[in-house]
């Protein structure tokens, strides 16, 4: 009777207080769910006796009609009533403390080590690692800064645990591939550079131009150059600026333009004098996936940190239109 006075919000009697058993209140949820000894039983996986001998070692450690038959099935009495919305509550919190124990039981003193893209490190990392610490205090991250080709070598080499990076080749055995999200390249410019006047840049514009690439060697300016080569015979200037502040004040010189995902450009005050343009005929997509050796790293991290890059191009190009409709 002591749980049901906890349920009605009556003081309870803590020195003759008697615990009940989580397995009874697990199969009253289950035949007030299901309305049915049979339902109940297949939802649980036990046999209908069972199903009715808990209940009814429950009513009587509780002191309390739960269930009245209707016709072929059961329904709950008003205590019955009251006692669901508690007893699938008192699940709830069980099933978030056992999920809580055994994130920190997988956590304490391990560190993942994670090959990452450069641009993926500073402009998605920061916000992601604070909500993984927030679920994960006791567990350590390792970034590994690297290139897509450096990634995929340290990943078959076994010398990190897992890798964030672009466009996956499908090569590499006993590989667990998450795709996070696909992003594409576009032109950015001063508002007032002259290509700006366009919605859309013409190829044969595009390679009369400057423009100002993050990393000779990686993935996305091949990606880039490749593109421009494949459709033109002409190219434009390019040249290679590492600083991402100082690409940024380049562009807004009107010194030349960048070809860049709209998260990956940091905004400020002055956000309004920059704008992005697709380049016509180039396809600049691509696709980003987290990808790890089988049993390398404990699922719960996994689910977690998959989930948590999932949702930061949405997070990014969010950030980037308010930023912009603010100033």
């Amino acid at each position: 009777m002591q749980l049901l006075a906890v349920a009605l919000g009556m003081p309870i009697d803590h020195k003759n207080f008697e615990p009940i058993d989580t397995r009874q209140i697990q199969i009253f949820v289950a035949l007030a769910q299901g309305g049915s000894l049979k339902a109940a039983a297949s939802k649980i996986g036990i046999t209908h006796s069972a199903v009715s001998h808990a209940v009814s070692n429950l009513e009587r450690d509780l002191n309390a009609k739960l269930f009245q038959r209707k016709g072929k099935g059961l329904k709950l009495t008003g205590l019955g009533e009251i006692f669901l919305p508690e007893a699938v509550n008192i699940l709830r919190l069980l099933g978030e403390m056992r999920l809580k124990m055994d994130s920190k039981n997988a956590s304490v003193g391990k560190c993942i080590r994670i090959a990452c893209a450069h641009s993926f490190i500073q402009f998605a990392m920061p916000d992601i690692l604070c909500e993984f610490q927030r679920c994960f205090p006791f567990a350590e991250i390792q970034l590994i800064p690297a290139d897509r080709a450096t990634c995929i070598n340290k990943l078959e080499g076994g010398e990190v645990d897992a890798a964030i990076l672009v466009n996956l080749p499908k090569r590499i055995k006993n590989l667990v591939d998450y795709h996070l999200f696909d992003d594409e390249l576009k032109a950015v410019m001063c508002s007032e550079h002259k290509l700006a006047k366009s919605s859309a840049i013409p190829l044969h514009e595009f390679v009369k131009t400057s423009v100002y690439l993050h990393n000779s060697n990686s993935f996305t300016s091949h990606l880039i150059i490749n593109e421009i080569h494949r459709w033109s015979f002409r190219s434009p200037d390019i040249q290679y600026v590492s600083n991402p502040e100082a690409l940024r004040e380049l562009v807004k010189m009107k010194l030349g333009i960048s070809v860049l995902p709209q998260w990956g450009f940091r905004l400020g005050t002055d956000s309004e004098r920059f704008v992005w343009r697709e380049i016509e005929g180039l396809n600049l997509k691509r696709s980003w996936h987290f990808a790890h050796l089988q049993r390398s790293v404990p699922d719960v991290f996994v689910n977690t940190l998959v989930g948590l890059c999932k949702s930061f191009p949405l997070v990014g190009e969010q950030r980037y239109y308010e930023t912009h409709r603010a100033s």
